[in-house]
């Protein structure tokens, strides 16, 4: 599990909230991610990314970095339902997080300690925010549910299951 400092959790999980105030209180779960997507302007296409690069899961691009124009989030086609729909939380967690790129590939070495790698790990966080909401899932721990029952509530994979109780439970 990566490590994020507790001000940068309290700082992801302010941004989370706020994407979800913007939504009108029709946010993920109530809508999918990417009907959620769309209504906040960003277009979401699945395709074959295995000519950019063989383990490409999506990326981002804008036609204008500075000002985050006309976002569009390109995921791996092949991949399994639960984990594009992280890769998509993990791709809008890039959009309101991080400063606009032209395009912004995501398949990078997480065991460096680069800026880099330090905005995969909040995108992830961000992700796992987003899909796996704090009070819902102490509720669910609270109810004795195994790591395996919050994966399947949440679809969404072990590991990414496993992560989000980590960081909630530790801060």
């Amino acid at each position: 599990m990566a490590y994020l400092a507790a001000d940068d959790q309290k700082r992801i999980d302010s941004v989370v909230a706020d994407v979800k105030a913007r939504m009108d209180d029709e946010y993920y779960p109530l809508v999918g991610l990417d009907v959620m997507a769309e209504r906040l302007g960003i277009k979401v296409y699945e395709a074959d990314l295995t000519d950019i690069s063989g383990s490409l899961s999506g990326f981002i691009t804008y036609d204008d970095p500075a000002t985050k124009s006309h976002p569009e989030i390109f995921i791996e086609e092949s991949m399994s339902p639960g984990r594009k729909k992280f890769t998509l939380a993990h791709e809008l967690g890039h959009h309101f997080l991080h400063q606009g790129m032209k395009l912004r590939l995501d398949n990078l070495d997480y065991s460096s300690n680069s800026k880099d790698t330090l905005e995969e790990i909040e995108a992830n966080y961000f992700a796992a925010t987003l899909l796996m909401p704090r009070e819902l899932l102490l509720r669910l721990i609270d109810q004795k549910k195994s790591v395996e029952e919050i994966s399947d509530y949440f679809q969404v994979s072990l590991s990414a299951a496993r992560n989000r109780i980590r960081w909630v439970t530790s801060n």
